[in-house]
Formats: C-alpha cells, sequence, structure tokens
C-alpha cells in the first residue's frame, strides 16, 4: 500500500491510524510505505504517480495498482 500524505491534511490525518492498523495487522502480507508529498525528496514518485490530492492510496495486486483518491486537493 502506497500512502501518499501532507502533515498539514486533516483526511490524512484522520486516515492515519486505519493504516497503522493495517500495516500492523498485515505485518509480513503487505508493506505499506508512507509518502509525505511535501517532502522534496519524494517529489518524483509524486509526479511519477501524477498525485495532485491527498489521500492518495495505492494498493498493488499481484503488480497491478489499484487507485484509491479522496475527493480533496493539495
Amino acid at each position: 500500500l502506497m500512502d501518499f500524505y501532507a502533515r498539514w491534511c486533516g483526511w490524512c490525518q484522520k486516515m492515519a491510524p486505519l493504516v497503522k492498523d493495517m500495516d500492523k495487522q498485515a505485518k509480513g502480507r503487505m508493506k505499506v510505505v508512507h509518502l509525505d508529498v511535501d517532502d522534496p525528496k519524494n517529489l518524483a514518485i509524486v509526479e511519477q504517480y501524477q498525485v495532485n490530492s491527498v489521500p492518495t492510496f495505492y494498493l498493488y495486486d499481484q503488480n497491478r495498482a489499484l487507485q484509491f483518491k479522496m475527493d480533496r486537493y493539495l
């Protein structure tokens, strides 16, 4: 699961406990990666995945991406 978030994003803060719980429950079966869209070191991947709203989630199933976006904007 790729979790694109921003620290200032209220929806991201609300989702954080759920994502953390998913990570804990799926230990060894699923990897969760958290990417702060405001961190310059994540800029290339944010652009690659065309993330223009947060939170945005990509869940991979057998190398196939399933994208989930909330209707919020950067």
